[in-house]
């Protein structure tokens, strides 16, 4: 038995026609995947530039100094409740057990608490010689991670500081940090029943 043997008949590019973009290498298909390609490395490259430890805001990259590293499970916190004391200078058994408080959870308010506790702290074996005018309750969900305590009072009274490991690690407050604070204060409410319960 013979069997026949079919050819394709090749064609190839007439000498008259100049080589186009879509011979070769550089089609248009292929320069399309590389397109692609490279859009999706620099996507990438980005996406994990911005999942490091520090948060980013929307405009910029925020840097938090190396006092952080001393508590940075702080670097979780998505809210916050700031309780200012009605009497702090009052009764020292009882100043703290009234209070106005405010809830906050913008992201501009949480890095300006996480600048401040990331400057220069000092740690003291025990409290200094001034009274605290409230306290901050940094939230993780629904989970208070840490107590931060402030003043702003004058000169060596005027903090922020949080206790670790038996030590009372104070961090002057900066103006920012003052100034939302006071803002801050006009829109606390006392608690109510339900709030204590």
């Amino acid at each position: 038995m013979v069997h026949q043997l079919n050819f394709r008949k090749v064609t190839s590019i007439p000498n008259n026609r100049k080589p186009s973009f879509n011979d070769g290498f550089f089609s248009v298909t292929r320069v399309n995947a590389l397109m692609v390609f490279f859009l999706a490395s620099i996507l990438l490259v980005c996406c994990k530039s911005n999942s490091s430890g520090n948060m980013v805001s929307q405009d910029k990259e925020i840097h938090f100094g190396d006092s952080l590293n001393a508590e940075p499970q702080l670097l979780k916190t998505d809210s916050l409740q700031i309780l200012y004391y009605n009497d702090p200078m009052g009764d020292s058994l009882r100043y703290s057990r009234f209070y106005t408080y405010t809830s906050l959870s913008d992201t501009n308010t949480i890095h300006t608490m996480l600048l401040n506790l990331s400057k220069e702290f000092i740690p003291l074996s025990q409290k200094k010689n001034c009274r605290s005018q409230g306290k901050i309750y940094c939230y993780a969900g629904r989970e208070v991670i840490k107590t931060i305590y402030f003043s702003m009072g004058t000169n060596d009274c005027s903090y922020l500081y949080y206790i670790k490991n038996g030590a009372f690690n104070y961090f002057g407050l900066d103006k920012e940090m003052k100034l939302l604070l006071v803002n801050s204060k006009l829109n606390a409410v006392a608690p109510t029943v339900t709030d204590t319960l």
